[in-house]
């Protein structure tokens, strides 16, 4: 329960409610209910009935009752539209905005988000504006584009702190921690969430504290620091909490950071708890967590037959979990099949995993696109608002914004984030064509995968943020080592695609063989003292005409042959070479 307790006045009247609701909101949403309950049932005008439904939403919203939260919240807006408060007016759209993000309804929440930005701009409310920006982080973070996330929550930050507002701007440092976490850039989103561990602390808000106990913990795992994590979880566990969701969720990543110290049987107790924790109350996402960290741990005590009995449980819960932890579960399926010997199975589950990760980038990708425009949509929008209040741009100024968008649009939807090599989208638009401009003019290509030996094992044994650079510094030794000509990308996770136009078998397979040893000879002792590296390549040349996909698919199959036969080697179609 919160620390801080809340005594409402006694018989209070409409306005008084209202006043108290406001007071509570943040801190007690379960009591703001009740209040604005209570005020819709004293209201007597339809303006009444609208300011009263406009917090009933908000608090319906903060306890996740997003169904009746969206109906209050569309009446509370149709109500106050009949009427000149244009300051009511722009916080309830805030408030139905928020919820259609939640909701899905994306389209919508732009249309609502950005007439409530330029209303609180007109108006001059910071406070309004701020919240408005909020909710357009929370937008952009669904369409993928975590950049302008960050760049909308950084301005409502700024806002929160510049009016006081010790509440929202913890909120919104917590939101900022999310995007930073899923940006990959762990030490700003630990940053975040210790200040907004801090602010909340002090004003005796402990379930929302309670939750940011558990993002710091996941950065510190990230970071390599999981004993630190061990110990504030252990810690939170033994105060304890009344949500049991939040209990399974803090076993389990007590588990996650007991095995990235290699505590496997100490791991494999904590994940067999939250098992049974989830089983108890029929929680699918948290049962299927808990099955794939058992199974896991399995593979880290050589078990692999329990590990490959408790990660096939693990599907069906995880299909309700992030896209993140269903590609985890089918990469560790991969290394129990083919420890077990079974490799027609380790080749369906590889098959699966590279479905699932292709459409997930495909999905990120059309989204990143969509805001980038909507971006420009919205930039343009702002510029009318400017112009209303006597503050028009020059036009040249709106041509160069445009002209910015429209580069950052191209480059960001064609170019890999983490190494600055090519991605899927750009392969998806250029690969097909390539390979019938070649077929046509009777020019050779070579399509090569590379993958990373136990790239797993980097992110287990070392960190994510070590992987990370040895990701980055795989493809500097590719841009270094290959002609001009190549084409290399980033296939999806640890996995690299080069293509090499006008090129024969023999030089080709030269080239893979030697950009193999520049690889393993490389100083990987400069990242970390026992880092070592090695890759494994897979080799094939278009027949006339072929499609693309069956070209890839020949060279995976290649890939998965070098894998199986050892790793740190190079496999060529033989029946092509022949």
């Amino acid at each position: 329960m919160d620390k801080t307790l809340f005594t409402p006045i006694k018989n209070p009247d409409f306005q008084g409610l209202l006043e108290q609701f406001d007071q509570v909101i943040q801190s007690h949403p379960s009591q703001a209910e009740e209040l604005a309950q209570e005020a819709l049932s004293l209201a007597t005008t339809e303006y009444q009935r609208g300011l009263a439904l406009m917090r009933l939403g908000w608090a319906e919203r903060m306890l996740s009752q997003l169904e009746v939260a969206r109906v209050h919240s569309d009446e509370a807006l149709m109500l106050l539209e009949r009427y000149q408060d244009v300051e009511n007016h722009t916080f309830a759209l805030i408030m139905a905005g928020a919820i259609d993000v939640y909701q899905g309804n994306r389209e919508q929440a732009h249309q609502r988000l950005m007439l409530a930005l330029r209303q609180s701009q007109q108006i001059g409310n910071k406070l309004y504006e701020a919240r408005a920006c909020n909710s357009l982080g929370a937008l952009f973070d669904w369409y993928g584009n975590q950049s302008l996330s960050i760049e909308y929550l950084l301005k409502a930050l700024v806002l929160a702190r510049e009016l006081g507002q010790a509440m929202f701007e913890n909120m919104v440092l917590s939101n900022l921690g999310v995007m930073h976490y899923r940006q990959q850039a762990y030490q700003k989103a630990l940053e975040c969430y210790q200040q907004s561990l801090i602010g909340l602390t002090s004003l005796g808000v402990e379930s929302a504290a309670q939750t940011t106990q558990m993002n710091i913990a996941e950065c510190q795992i990230k970071l390599g620091a999981a004993a630190q994590a061990e110990v504030l979880l252990e810690q939170f566990l033994q105060e304890g909490t009344d949500e049991t969701k939040l209990q399974c969720f803090a076993m389990y990543t007590l588990g996650t950071a007991l095995l990235a110290q290699k505590k496997h049987e100490q791991a494999l107790q904590k994940f067999r708890e939250v098992l049974k924790l989830a089983q108890k109350h029929d929680f699918l996402e948290e049962t299927g967590l808990a099955f794939l960290g058992i199974g896991q741990s399995y593979l880290a005590l050589q078990e692999f037959g329990q590990a490959k009995q408790a990660l096939l449980q693990a599907k069906a819960g995880l299909m309700v979990s992030s896209v993140e932890n269903q590609l985890e579960m089918l990469k560790a399926l991969v290394t129990a099949f083919e420890y077990l010997g079974d490799y027609k199975s380790a080749l369906r589950s590889q098959q699966e995993h590279s479905q699932l990760e292709q459409q997930y980038r495909e999905t990120n990708s059309q989204r990143h696109v969509q805001s980038l425009m909507l971006h420009f949509e919205m930039a343009q929008q702002i510029r009318q608002t400017e112009a209303a209040l006597g503050r028009n741009r020059d036009l040249e100024l709106a041509i160069q914004e445009k002209e910015r968008l429209a580069a950052e649009l191209e480059r960001l939807s064609l170019q890999d984030p983490l190494t600055g090599l090519y991605n899927r989208r750009y392969l998806d638009q250029h690969f097909a064509q390539l390979l019938e401009v070649s077929a046509t003019q009777g020019r050779t290509v070579g399509v090569a995968l590379l993958d990373i030996d136990h790239f797993k094992n980097v992110n287990d044994q070392f960190s994510h943020l070590l992987g990370d650079q040895v990701l980055r510094q795989t493809a500097l030794l590719l841009l270094e080592h290959l002609r001009q000509t190549d084409i290399s990308a980033r296939f999806g996770g640890e996995e690299f695609l080069i293509i090499f136009p006008d090129t024969t078998t023999e030089h080709a397979a030269l080239l893979c063989e030697r950009l193999r040893n520049k690889i393993e000879a490389f100083a990987w002792q400069r990242l970390h003292q026992h880092l070592s590296v090695t890759v494994s390549l897979g080799l094939a040349f278009a027949q006339a005409h072929e499609p693309c996909e069956a070209l890839l698919a020949r060279a995976d199959q290649m890939l998965y042959l070098a894998k199986q036969n050892g790793r740190n080697q190079v496999k060529t179609d033989d029946q092509l070479m022949a």
